[in-house]
């Protein structure tokens, strides 16, 4: 369980910093558990890791911006 807690603190982390490699990383190891503790509503995230994948082919303005820190996941003001 200790490995869960540090993939969770590594994609709080993310939010707080905006790193997209960080994101993808936490993301990609946290699907396995999301299988195994049955929330079925994340499933998806490997497909949504894909589309993100393919975003630096399709749209490379987007992919710079996101490498750049400038990912906005909320506004807290």
């Amino acid at each position: 369980m200790l490995e869960l807690e540090m993939l969770v603190l590594v994609y709080v982390r993310f939010i707080r910093q905006g790193s997209l490699i960080m994101y993808f990383d936490a993301l990609t190891e946290l699907v396995p558990w999301f299988h195994a503790l049955d929330h079925i509503h994340y499933a998806r995230i490997p497909v949504h890791l894909k589309d993100m994948a393919k975003l630096t082919t399709k749209h490379s303005d987007v992919t710079r911006k996101f490498r750049e820190g400038q990912v906005v996941l909320f506004n807290p003001d």
